[in-house]
């Protein structure tokens, strides 16, 4: 990793947040909204890997494209971060996507080893990196100082922070999730001591021939979900998204809406899915409303799922993030949009929030904040077909409306169609015999529960008690919680109410 280290030096041209704040802040200015994510990774050893992800405004492409002068720092920044990606001598990837209403995504993403490195790379060398020993554990300290991201806050634009260990000792960070990741949003400074994450960066650590062959023989990824942004136009009345379907289990008021609300859309801009369950009829337990979508997968496959979410109510502050509400994802592995055949919920670790976000009144007018699900659905040797449902629940007759806000839904694997040999999926998986299993990751540990555990959350709405087929047969499919992490996006508020 010591060469690594030094043939990465020429990303400093091009990562800083610092550098790209000053640019963005001018475009943004000039031709409307820039967003920044950095998001890092420590590793053991002095390892990180770490992206960047800078979304620019439909404006400013027209202005990059007019080769427009108050726009050439950013043009020349996107080549250098190519050029960078084409040299084989630099663990470094690039990609650029122009969306269809004219925005731009840029996608960086590199790894090293050495702090040094690292805060030339990502922090414009403005930071202190020290490491301590304590109780015989590294502890990773990180603090930088004066970030000013008032004057894009100005303009609308945002600038935030993610750094993930195995575990945050202490940290001065908007929002810490599962106890790993530490998120700001547009911050002043960052302060953060974390535990490193045991092992290797990967894939991008992976180095050598060996490696190169490994990658060509895996098969293109494709994204199964249709309409995961929500931003199709919808051409019903019933307030479901197109491509998707809504179920509920009664005895309450459901709603379901085309959220148009910049606060409660991620990015602030297009559509959002909202669910809501309002008043229940008395006694009524564990209210539960959902969408759910069915998709041709392939065999003997992993693919990887993202959803980001809101969960959002009018409780008063004290009476919050009780666990009177949750939201869940699970699977039908038989594809038959059945909710009876799920057996297995995977629980979606949220922050209830302000119903109405920034619209209320101080100090509780903070503006909604869409947080990130990830996680693993493998299927078994005759899957070729699943549906995902992602519910949220009410579990007393008692309490306040609460509103479940959805975006940005993915599940990326093989092309559906083919049949992988079953080798091709982790040695995780269960033998084709074996029931489903829940991997739940809490920071960097993963625990399987036992089999007699292995049973639905104790919310949540009771199961068909004949489920079309038995998941034995379906030949393995596992669900793998990986974890939730918080997103960039100072996005997210409600409909009005």
């Amino acid at each position: 990793m010591a060469a690594l280290f030094k043939r990465i030096n020429p990303f400093n041209q091009f990562f800083g947040s610092g550098i790209w704040l000053g640019v963005v802040f001018m475009a943004s200015m000039l031709s409307g909204y820039t967003n920044i994510e950095t998001d890092v990774t420590i590793y053991e050893n002095e390892q990180w890997q770490a992206s960047q992800s800078v979304e620019l405004s439909a404006e400013v492409v027209k202005l990059m494209a007019a080769e427009d002068t108050s726009v050439a720092d950013i043009s020349q920044k996107i080549a250098e971060a190519e050029s960078l990606a084409q040299q084989d001598s630099l663990n470094f990837t690039f990609s650029q996507e122009t969306r269809e209403d004219g925005s731009m995504v840029i996608e960086t993403a590199g790894n090293g080893q050495g702090f040094e490195q690292l805060n030339e790379m990502f922090f414009d060398g403005n930071a202190d990196i020290s490491v301590n020993e304590v109780d015989g554990q590294r502890q990773v300290t990180i603090r930088q100082m004066g970030i000013d991201s008032s004057e894009m806050m100005e303009v609308g634009a945002s600038n935030v922070i993610i750094i993930t260990g195995k575990r945050i000792v202490q940290s001065n960070a908007g929002q810490v999730q599962l106890n790993a990741t530490a998120i700001w949003e547009n911050p002043n400074e960052i302060d953060v001591t974390l535990t490193e994450v045991a092992g290797d960066p990967s894939p991008l650590a992976a180095q050598g021939a060996e490696y190169e062959a490994e990658a060509k023989a895996e098969p293109e990824t494709v994204n199964v979900i249709k309409n995961g942004d929500f931003d199709k136009p919808w051409e019903f009345m019933n307030g479901v998204a197109p491509d998707w379907n809504p179920y509920d289990n009664g005895l309450a008021n459901f709603g379901w809406y085309d959220e148009q609300w910049a606060e409660a859309v991620r990015k602030g801009r297009g559509h959002a899915q909202l669910l809501e369950i309002h008043e229940t009829e008395p006694n009524a337990l564990d209210r539960t409303i959902a969408i759910y979508q069915t998709v041709d997968v392939a065999s003997n496959a992993q693919y990887e799922l993202t959803i980001y979410a809101i969960m959002r109510t009018d409780a008063a502050l004290p009476d919050r993030n009780k666990y009177e509400y949750e939201m869940h994802w699970g699977i039908d592995p038989w594809g038959e949009g059945n909710y009876g055949n799920v057996e297995t919920w995977a629980p979606m670790p949220l922050t209830e929030q302000n119903r109405i976000g920034s619209n209320a009144a101080y100090p509780e007018d903070i503006p909604l904040l869409y947080e990130r699900i990830t996680g693993t659905v493998r299927t078994g040797a005759n899957t070729n077909s699943i549906t995902l449902f992602i519910r949220g629940l009410k579990k007393f007759s008692y309490g306040t409306e609460v509103d479940f806000d959805i975006d940005d839904v993915s599940l990326v694997g093989p092309p559906p169609g083919i049949v992988l040999p079953a080798a091709h999926v982790s040695q995780s998986q269960p033998a084709p015999s074996a029931p489903v299993t829940t991997e739940t990751a809490a920071a960097d540990d993963v625990v399987a529960p036992a089999e007699e555990t292995n049973i639905l959350p104790p919310s949540g709405a009771t199961l068909s008690s004949n489920p079309s087929l038995g998941i034995v047969a379906i030949g393995g499919l596992v669900l793998v919680i990986l974890g939730a992490t918080a997103t960039a996006g100072l996005l997210a508020k409600r409909k009005e109410a």
